[in-house]
């Protein structure tokens, strides 16, 4: 309540300002008027009673202050514990329009007691004001923080689908790897195996030719044409005789041993 102190006491000046001035005027009134007479009283007599009453009545200003203040005090401690209680939003408009309690005897006190009720109406009011502020603010972090909350766990989620489908991609990669190292093996081994039926093949064939080759001694007067006719019946074997000998013409000599081929 120390904010009070400063209202009062320009209202007391006030007050014995405006007192001064009526003295001052009332002076002068009386200095240029004559003075009148009313039932046995001077209008100069008259007068000075009611300045003396009037100053009687605002000798004590702060005691009707104090009356006014200590009346008021417990509205405004009921208003204000109403307003902190839970659901004071709901009672905070009831709980701020209460009925002012004043004197009527001084304009002064009036005025007091009227500043008194606007500053805690004004207190009441940011009061209540910065109370919706709090409200809205924590309202709003915690709709910050859902807002976060919902992205981090989106996050995480876009996270782990990424790192399933990289998993999943590396074990089609490792498959087809593995498909591709069985496929490989397989020809490998066809490879192989048609190697080894074509290797016996050729081993069988050889075999095949030679049992099927004879060898011829050269005897006396025997000619290439005679030992053809003999095994071939037919000049073609000359050339066949010659082929398997590695010979360049048709000359041979007694005791010369011929690789013969029957077909």
């Amino acid at each position: 309540m120390n904010k009070e102190a400063p209202f009062r006491e320009k209202a007391v000046s006030h007050r014995q300002r405006i007192h001064k001035k009526q003295d001052s005027k009332e002076q002068q009134a009386d200095f240029n008027e004559p003075e009148k007479v009313v039932a046995g009283r001077s209008r100069t007599s008259i007068q000075r009673e009611k300045r003396q009453k009037n100053k009687r009545k605002s000798e004590y200003p702060v005691i009707r202050l104090l009356a006014a203040f200590f009346i008021t005090l417990p509205i405004v401690t009921l208003s204000v514990y109403y307003f902190f209680l839970p659901g004071a939003s709901s009672n905070s408009e009831t709980a701020s329009d209460f009925e002012t309690v004043g004197f009527s005897g001084n304009n002064g006190t009036t005025e007091a007691n009227a500043i008194v009720d606007d500053e805690d109406n004004e207190e009441e009011k940011k009061a209540k004001e910065q109370a919706e502020k709090e409200k809205a603010q924590k309202e709003q972090e915690q709709k910050e923080k859902e807002q976060k909350e919902q992205e981090q766990k989106e996050k995480e989620l876009k996270e782990k689908e990424q790192k399933e489908k990289e998993q999943k991609a590396k074990e089609e990669a490792k498959k087809l790897e593995e498909e591709k190292k069985k496929q490989a093996a397989a020809e490998k081994e066809q490879r192989e195996k048609e190697e080894r039926e074509k290797q016996k093949q050729q081993e069988q064939q050889q075999q095949e030719s030679k049992e099927k080759v004879i060898y011829h001694t050269v005897k006396q007067e025997e000619t290439m044409y005679r030992i053809a006719m003999t095994y071939y019946q037919s000049q073609n074997g000359i050339e066949k005789i010659k082929r398997a000998n590695n010979l360049q013409s048709n000359e041979i000599h007694v005791g010369q041993v011929l690789t013969i081929p029957l077909d």
